[in-house]
């Protein structure tokens, strides 16, 4: 519960996340030039920049430590990619609301996602039987946690939604379009058409006959 949100939550990793934050990544791609990118990277630098008076002088303990959490990410981590990973996060709740046991769960796990982003927010170590790097996260406090997630929310999950809902408008109307190609395909009429049978009066004939053998008539 303290750690994940919600005593049955297990994390939700990089790989999962990864198609969905692909999907943002190919829209970003398509067109770069859309005002809808530096909108949204200008409210994660705005958050950053409150987060530098609240780290200082704020009594609330969770209040600072989520600012000092938040002022990390923006020091290590580009702005864009902030941004995509928030979206990629709520995407991935529209798409597979059953992953989330609750939705403190999601909060745990979206604010896990972007603070990742940050490498001085985690500690690595070596498995000296695999070999294999593991991460460490510094412990935040469920308080601290659901300040940034509540900030998060408030600045990313409506742009979240109605891409989510434009992508799936755009799904249909190519689902419609392969179904009107489809049925006008099954209407088209290919089977062969019988060839024309036509007969001979005894004048043609006759005619052909003479023709053949170039008998001459006087």
């Amino acid at each position: 519960m303290v750690r994940h949100g919600h005593p049955e939550q297990r994390p939700v990793s990089s790989t999962e996340l990864k198609p969905y934050l692909k999907t943002v990544e190919t829209l970003r791609r398509r067109d770069p030039s859309a005002p809808l990118w530096p909108l949204l990277s200008s409210r994660w630098e705005a958050i950053a920049k409150a987060a530098e008076s609240v780290a200082n002088d704020s009594t609330h303990r969770p209040s600072r430590e989520a600012a000092k959490l938040v002022l990390g990410i923006a020091r290590d981590a580009d702005a864009a990619k902030v941004v995509d990973t928030a979206l990629a996060c709520f995407m991935y709740r529209e798409a597979q609301p059953n992953t989330f046991a609750s939705e403190n769960a999601f909060d745990f796990q979206m604010v896990r996602r972007v603070r990742n982003l940050a490498p001085t927010n985690r500690g690595q170590w070596v498995n000296p039987n695999t070999g294999k790097t593991h991460y460490a996260y510094p412990f935040i406090s469920p308080r601290a946690m659901a300040v940034i997630a509540k900030t998060i929310r408030d600045n990313f999950s409506l742009p979240a939604f109605k891409l989510t809902r434009r992508l799936e408008a755009e799904k249909d109307a190519k689902a419609q379009e392969r179904a009107a190609v489809s049925e006008a395909i099954d209407s088209l009429d290919i089977t062969p058409k019988p060839k024309r049978i036509t007969t001979l009066g005894a004048r043609e004939v006759a005619t052909r006959e003479i023709e053949a053998k170039e008998i001459s008539i006087p």
